[in-house]
């Protein structure tokens, strides 16, 4: 996993972002980032800088829609055909997967509430909280998708 870097600008703000990318077919995280003041850059720039940087050429990622702008960035789309709801609905179980890991991360409290450490800990805190997951993953791993998605 990449470091988090902060850098010293940074240092008077109270909330920062971190983004956390899982595998489908692995159920781990295979990504994390941010550490950027919320709100000081757009979602898109922040992953088209980090996350969209690592993908190889067939790989894709599920974002809301704060990301949108990007082709290797798949949203949830407008709309009520029939190839429309397939793609929300494949969307929509590929978010349930990343909600159960996000809430893997909150057990440890490093999403929900205000960091109450020292800010140079962050980064530390973060990526063992991250690898700690991995393990509880690996043991426990997310409920299996890839049978219920519709690629009709």
């Amino acid at each position: 996993m990449d470091q988090i870097h902060f850098e010293d600008r940074w240092i008077g703000w109270d909330i920062l972002a971190p983004s956390i990318a899982t595998a489908i077919g692995t159920s781990q995280i295979v990504f994390i980032g941010g550490g950027t003041p919320c709100g000081l850059h757009n979602n898109l720039d922040q992953v088209q800088k980090t996350l969209l940087l690592d993908l190889e050429e067939d790989e894709r990622v599920a974002a809301d829609r704060g990301y949108v702008g990007d082709v290797r960035v798949i949203t949830k789309l407008k709309g009520s055909t029939p190839e429309i709801v397939k793609h929300n609905k494949n969307w929509n179980l590929l978010g349930s997967r990343h909600e159960t890991v996000n809430k893997r991360m909150k057990d440890f409290r490093v999403l929900a509430g205000l960091f109450r450490g020292r800010r140079e800990r962050i980064v530390l805190i973060f990526t063992m909280v991250a690898q700690i997951t991995n393990v509880k993953l690996r043991r426990e791993p997310l409920f299996d998708i890839t049978s219920r998605l519709i690629f009709d």
